[in-house]
């Protein structure tokens, strides 16, 4: 996996685009790496925004409010912006925002704690939630979100019951290219 799958994640990401030719929208890459590799070579480049480090992206995020089409793309911005009405028409999750177990916190608490697979999966999944949650502000608003990870498909079967019941009844499965 790794940088082996960007490709594959590119190719997606450009379909998802192509669906979407005048919408804003997010895409969530947990890496500055990923982000700079999508929108580098993305056939949508002239309409991707992304920013080089976390200095520069409240820069990023202006730049996307002031045009309409853009799509933002970045590792930081799962949390913490609203991105209510036709700020936010989409979101793209490219890869799922595990905690990272280079850190000896997460692994020590991974897999040295009784509950850390509950933990490990909680944390994801209140990530993922935050992230979607970018482009669905109000009940009234509306969004598509995009999971271009496989491992979703393992994740949601085995923690189904963590993620909240609204979240759940909008799901929609779709294929797994």
């Amino acid at each position: 996996s790794g940088q082996r799958e960007w490709p594959k994640v590119l190719a997606a990401m450009d379909n998802i685009l192509d669906v979407h030719p005048t919408d804003r929208g997010l895409i969530c890459t947990v890496s500055y790496a990923l982000a700079n590799y999508l929108a580098k070579h993305s056939r949508h480049k002239e309409r991707l925004v992304y920013h080089e480090d976390r200095d520069s992206r409240f820069d990023a995020l202006a730049r996307y409010k002031a045009k309409k089409g853009r799509v933002l793309v970045s590792p930081s911005f799962g949390r913490g912006i609203s991105l209510d009405g036709d700020l936010g028409r989409f979101c793209v999750i490219a890869k799922l925002p595990f905690p990272n177990l280079g850190e000896k916190q997460i692994a020590g608490r991974l897999y040295g704690a009784k509950d850390g697979k509950s933990w490990y999966a909680t944390r994801t999944i209140r990530e993922i939630v935050q992230a979607t949650g970018r482009v669905v502000r109000t009940s009234d608003d509306f969004a598509t979100a995009y999971i271009l990870d496989a491992q979703f498909g393992r994740l949601y079967r085995e923690w189904k019951w963590v993620f909240p019941s609204w979240w759940r009844e909008a799901l929609v499965e779709g294929g797994n290219e």
